[in-house]
């Protein structure tokens, strides 16, 4: 997470009232990031399921590495599906998540 963004919902809550609408993020969004030094590769995340709002609006259950004293929650914050889209630039699967047509492409046993 970029510092100007730590200080969203990440020690309390956010009224969800006067939130900005979600950001379509395409690949040239993300390159734009990345080139402008917004989106850095200096954190990991550990994604641990998914949950949607009263709008239905997608976001993923997330346990920072901070550690869990750093909010309320515990460790966990919910990073929309626009967010995740526009920072992640890494990602790993445990090999036994991956579905078995995609591991034949890929030659994984």
């Amino acid at each position: 997470m970029d510092p100007k963004e730590q200080k969203r919902c990440w020690r309390k809550p956010t009224n969800l009232k006067n939130r900005s609408p979600e950001v379509n993020v395409t690949p040239e969004v993300r390159q734009e990031g990345y080139e402008a030094f917004v989106t850095t590769d200096d954190h990991l995340m550990h994604l641990t399921g998914i949950t949607k709002d009263q709008n239905g609006t997608k976001y993923y259950i997330t346990k920072n590495s901070w550690g869990t004293e750093r909010n309320t929650f515990g460790g966990y914050l919910n990073m929309s599906e626009s967010y995740v889209r526009a920072k992640t630039i890494f990602l790993m699967v445990h090999k036994d998540a991956i579905p078995a047509a995609i591991k034949q492409k890929l030659g994984i046993k």
